[in-house]
């Protein structure tokens, strides 16, 4: 599957962001992480990013790349470059058992785990309201299915031979809702014709 990793994508596509993915409050930008107008706030998603890698005591940047990613009436290109980040995230973490439950978790460690989970529940609703948006389809098509395949190898490498079968019926149905012909094609040749467990979930989520 195509890397998101590359932003030349975010190039092609610049237009409306999807609506946010959830309703609580939104997250405050700390005085530390606070972005001024005159700061570049491309390099700011990028701290706030690396943060997060660097420490768990970071977890919170999550929310506020989450309110990057969705705010439609701020820099359209910078919402987009901040949801491309947030898959760099996720995969990290996804590859880090960061978003496992592990035998022997204490009570802290399971609430961070299921707010982690929240998070990236928050995030595949986001990419799934871009699906409805003709000018940012076929960037949030590529972030989900990057998404799709990391959690999808995940679960197999532990054992679990689960699929995401959940997020990829909601995002068929998105673009079978939505009917955009160049990403129904832009999906039909690189994941339904190579991918045969994209493709019996598909039909699947079709009937």
């Amino acid at each position: 599957m195509p890397s998101v990793a590359d932003n030349s994508s975010l190039k092609r596509k610049r237009a409306k962001v999807p609506e946010k993915a959830s309703k609580r409050t939104k997250p405050k930008v700390s005085e530390d992480v606070g972005v001024d107008e005159g700061e570049d706030r491309q390099a700011k998603i990028l701290q706030l990013e690396e943060g997060i890698l660097q420490s768990k005591k970071n977890y919170n940047n999550i929310a506020i790349l989450l309110e990057f990613a969705s705010n439609q009436d701020d820099d359209l290109e910078v919402a987009l470059f901040a949801a491309v980040s947030l898959c760099r995230v996720f995969l990290r973490l996804l590859a880090s058992g960061s978003l496992s439950r592990k035998p022997g978790q204490s009570e802290r460690e399971t609430v961070v785990l299921q707010w982690l989970k929240g998070r990236l529940n928050d995030y595949k609703k986001l990419l799934i309201a871009a699906l409805g948006n003709e000018a940012t389809a076929s960037t949030a098509l590529t972030i989900a299915m990057r998404l799709l395949k990391a959690e999808t190898q995940i679960t197999s490498e532990r054992g679990d031979a689960t699929f995401p079968k959940q997020f990829l019926r909601d995002i068929v149905g998105a673009l079978v809702r939505n009917r955009f012909e160049d990403v129904q094609e832009e999906f039909c040749e690189k994941y339904l014709g190579e991918y045969a467990d994209v493709r019996l979930y598909a039909f699947e989520a079709v009937r």
